[in-house]
């Protein structure tokens, strides 16, 4: 089992270092950190979303299963913070946006914590897929969370600061 799980630990590495070289011919920045909660995480710097033209990064890791699941899959976690300290009086505003917005979501969700608008995927990937295709479908999901931040990131800002609603959103066919 351990043995087993140093393979997986090295299959993960090497997914991680494909998607940075992929990002990176992207024209993203790219780095791999280490961190305490998801050991090495994949951050790519999104730039120019939206039209107001905003950068974020976004978090590539995968989800640590336990040791004594025995699970015939990876999961990995997609994310990225967009917005920090929107307004106590707007937060009700960009909840009910999220809610609109994660019917029509291909993958993944807005939602909101504390005061911080964010971005989450979770991907499961079958273990016995082929490297190239685990690579394939979360470079997907990456792809997939910057469009959904191109599409929606200037109505999350507008009524993030109180100057639109979402049925003024609705309305002028923006979202």
């Amino acid at each position: 089992m351990k043995e087993e799980r140093r393979k997986l630990a090295f299959c993960k590495e090497n997914i991680l270092d494909a998607l940075k070289i992929h990002r990176e011919l992207m024209d993203n920045k790219c780095q791999i950190v280490e961190t305490e909660a998801f050991g090495k995480v994949l951050q790519v710097e999104l730039t120019k979303l939206g039209g107001c033209e905003i950068s974020v990064f976004a978090e590539v890791a995968f989800l640590d299963i336990g040791e004594n699941k025995d699970v015939p899959f990876l999961t990995a976690q997609l994310g990225a913070d967009i917005f920090k300290n929107i307004p106590e009086e707007n937060i009700v505003e960009v909840i009910k946006t999220c809610n609109y917005v994660n019917g029509r979501l291909l993958t993944g969700l807005f939602g909101v914590a504390g005061s911080s608008l964010y971005y989450k995927c979770n991907l499961m990937i079958r273990e016995f897929y082929p490297e190239d295709v685990q690579i394939q479908m979360i470079a997907d999901a990456l792809l997939n969370l910057e469009q959904s931040l191109n599409i929606f990131v200037d109505s999350f800002a507008f009524i993030g600061r109180g100057l639109e609603t979402l049925e003024d959103e609705i309305k002028s066919g923006i979202i």
